[in-house]
């Protein structure tokens, strides 16, 4: 590697794991959280079927994050998907790495209930949408049936959500709303008209809270069949008179929800009570009964229909009270947490620590600049847990004419990743020393690095954009001057947004990859194979100019809890970015 490597490692692939994980879960300040950008045709749907493939895996591990490339010309759709969760797929005797085709067929029926690997639940979800891609006119109640299916297999993955969800602020946001609700009613702009498309069992859970519509009959909603295909619209007004009526329908949907995807937790000490902390709850492990179940997709889906009246109330606008009151909140908690991990027992797990248990480890999306408000914060984390719902009405309204006529092939990229490096305390001093060559790294810094590197892992749209780079990728779909979209559940890594940037510099012979986003995280990385030299020599020092210039904490026990010294990072006299989980 001549002098590429001169005071490195020697291996261009270690230094890039070791820079990483001397950055793990840091956000660089200098970069901006990239917005979710649908303008590249097919990246919304590659997305959604993205989030629809993320299930709780059969491993220990609570979520199979995978990532999905759509090649799409006028006569077919070629999806490739690849899971970094890799104990959970079934590898049958005599299989190789690679790109396997699978074999789809038009069913519109498939298991529920229970879990299932990866590779079944990626057949599954495909050949539904090569059923709804052949059926112009669904029958009526197969929404509810796709619904149905999305959520059995997520169930525990939108379990943690709702838990996270209710303990983030301590309480949930509909009860802070409750307690401003006379603050909020001297909004001037409070009172606005809302047409909202609802099936009749949501209009007669409205009309349980006293909301009705104001111009259709009573007789429209005469149907009590839980979410049953036939919508209407209807036109509600949000006004001081009823808005107690409008947080007590939130909160009542968010209670409906706990009870059916959350249980108790005995108290096993009075930490938690003396603290002022709600009692806690963990997950309902298995999904709940059938008729409960189908009251579950109608909770979830009002509370997908009423977004824009929850986003109203939410609005900046002459609403200081209540965002300084969820501000406040989210900090005590935050201390009340910081406090319970370092002297409650093991037992009371944050609900920070679930939600990045959720992902892996894996990369979040709150960081303060992607927020606006206190609001968008309570808005951002509501759909987190509505993306299942929201990705199944995508599909189930575009498939048909977004597939129309066209060929569907979906491949499961196979990889067996290598394991984890071990690094030794010489090559670890060689990457810090790049770091800073002045002064003296202590023992337990060193030692700190090397425990970071078990957490490094490929992210599965790294691979896939190596994959694609390589000379393994199918020449007819790759060498095409059409862009290449990549589908994640959520917003890439700092380090995937990098590589995704420099692969596109590489002109004309180089695909065009396009990303959801970047939340600007960094996390612990293992290179994936197929990514030129040239470009990790480019990476490698694009990671060394960050940590040499200003980088800001982005965890509430990040710099404390790491021991690293500001002045050997470089950083004086600036401000920096707590990014809270």
């Amino acid at each position: 590697m001549g002098n590429d490597d001169d005071g490195f490692t020697g291996n261009v692939n270690n230094d890039i794991t070791l820079l990483s994980s001397f950055l793990h879960c840091l956000q660089d300040p200098d970069c901006k959280a990239e917005p979710h950008d649908f303008k590249h045709s097919g990246l919304s749907l590659v997305t959604h079927i993205s989030t629809l493939l993320s299930i709780p895996a059969k491993s220990p591990h609570p979520l199979n994050v995978n990532a999905v490339i759509g090649s799409i010309d006028s006569s077919s759709i070629q999806c490739f998907v690849f899971t970094d969760n890799q104990p959970d797929l079934e590898k049958m005797k005599g299989e190789s790495e690679g790109a396997e085709l699978f074999q789809l067929t038009t069913i519109k029926s498939h298991s529920d209930h229970g879990d299932c690997t990866f590779n079944i639940h990626v057949r599954d979800v495909f050949n539904i949408i090569t059923y709804l891609q052949k059926t112009p006119d669904p029958e009526e109640g197969l929404l509810l049936k796709f619904l149905l299916f999305a959520h059995y297999r997520a169930f525990r993955t939108v379990g943690l959500w709702i838990l996270e969800f209710s303990q983030h602020w301590g309480s949930t946001p509909f009860q802070l709303m409750l307690a401003h609700v006379d603050n909020i009613a001297k909004r001037s702009d409070l009172r606005k008209v809302f047409t909202l498309p609802l099936d009749p069992p949501q209009c007669i859970l409205l009309s349980k809270y006293h909301l009705h519509d104001t111009q259709s009959s009573a007789s429209n909603i005469l149907n009590d069949n839980p979410l049953s295909d036939r919508e209407q619209v209807y036109t509600y007004i949000v006004e001081p008179s009823n808005l107690s009526s409008w947080l007590d329908l939130f909160t009542g949907l968010w209670q409906q929800l706990e009870n059916q995807f959350l249980i108790p937790v005995p108290p096993n000490n009075n930490l938690s009570a003396s603290l002022g902390i709600s009692p806690s709850k963990s997950v309902r492990l298995e999904p709940q009964e059938l008729a409960k179940m189908e009251y579950i997709c109608v909770f979830i889906g009002t509370l997908h229909t009423l977004q824009p009246v929850l986003k109203h109330l939410l609005s900046a606008n002459e609403n200081w009270k209540l965002h300084c009151s969820l501000e406040q909140a989210e900090s005590d908690v935050a201390m009340v947490m910081d406090f319970m991990s370092r002297n409650g027992p093991g037992a009371n797990v944050t609900s920070e620590t679930q939600s990045n248990e959720l992902h892996g480890g894996n990369e979040s999306e709150l960081t303060p600049e992607y927020y606006k408000s206190p609001g968008a914060h309570v808005i951002h984390s509501l759909k987190r847990i509505l993306a299942w719902h929201t990705s199944v009405l995508s599909i189930w309204n575009k498939t048909h004419r977004f597939f129309m006529h066209k060929r569907i092939e979906v491949h499961q990229l196979r990889y067996t990743p290598t394991g984890p490096v071990h690094f030794n305390s010489m090559q670890v001093r060689q990457v810090l020393k790049q770091i800073n060559d002045v002064c003296e790294w202590t023992e337990s810094e060193v030692q700190e690095l090397q425990m970071k590197t078990m957490f490094a892992s490929v992210h599965a749209e790294a691979m896939l954009m190596g994959w694609a780079s390589s000379s393994e990728a199918p020449v007819n779909v790759f060498n095409t001057p059409s862009s290449i979209l990549i589908g994640t559940s959520q917003k890439c890594c700092w380090l995937c947004w990098l590589l995704h940037k420099l692969l596109n510099n590489e002109g004309d012979i180089a695909p065009a990859f396009v990303l959801l986003g970047t939340h600007t995280t960094f996390y612990s990385w293992t290179l994936p194979p197929g990514v030129p030299h040239h470009i990790l020599l480019q990476l490698r020092k694009d990671l060394l100019g960050v940590i040499k210039n200003k980088v800001g904490p982005t965890s509430r026990h990040s710099f404390s809890d790491r021991n690293w010294d500001s002045e050997k990072l470089g950083i004086r006299n600036q401000h920096l970015r707590v990014h809270e989980n």
